[in-house]
């Protein structure tokens, strides 16, 4: 038996994760600077401030611990060059195939998290957990606490 839901954000958040998951390796060649017995430096973005390429040194076997998180299990075949999820072509092909399948394409389903949860799940987040009657209401929207390095 398998199960299966609605994914939060629709059927295209799937295929996108499927086509960067699919058509390419942990690591390429030209992205590896130097290696040799101290270990591996690389090239990868910087993870504060995703726009900006930095370099990495690792050792050996940390390199290969977070290389190997990249490689199938046995039975699972990497996509490399093609395919109708390939980057170039998905959103050509998606509705073509929709098309050829007599599938209606799904409408856009403009919720709140909150709205969806109850849809989803049956569960009303903005209901008192301590009394059952009261309602919770959102007064403002705090702004996302970023961890910034001193100067």
């Amino acid at each position: 038996m398998v199960f299966g839901k609605r994914p939060f954000g629709g059927p295209e958040q799937v295929l996108q994760y499927l086509g960067r998951y699919t058509h390419r390796v942990g690591i390429s060649n030209a992205r590896i600077n130097h290696a040799d017995e101290h270990g591996v430096t690389f090239a990868c973005r910087d993870p504060k401030n995703a726009a900006r390429k930095t370099t990495l040194s690792l050792d050996g076997a940390e390199f290969l611990r977070r290389f190997f998180m990249h490689v199938l299990p046995n039975g699972f075949t990497r996509i490399r060059h093609y395919g109708f999820l390939g980057n170039a072509v998905r959103k050509a092909n998606i509705p073509l195939i929709r098309q050829l399948i007599a599938q209606p394409t799904p409408e856009l389903i403009d919720e709140t998290p909150v709205e969806r949860i109850a849809r989803v799940y049956a569960i009303d987040l903005c209901a008192c957990r301590r009394c059952k009657t009261g309602r919770m209401e959102q007064l403002r929207e705090l702004p996302p606490i970023r961890n910034h390095d001193p100067p």
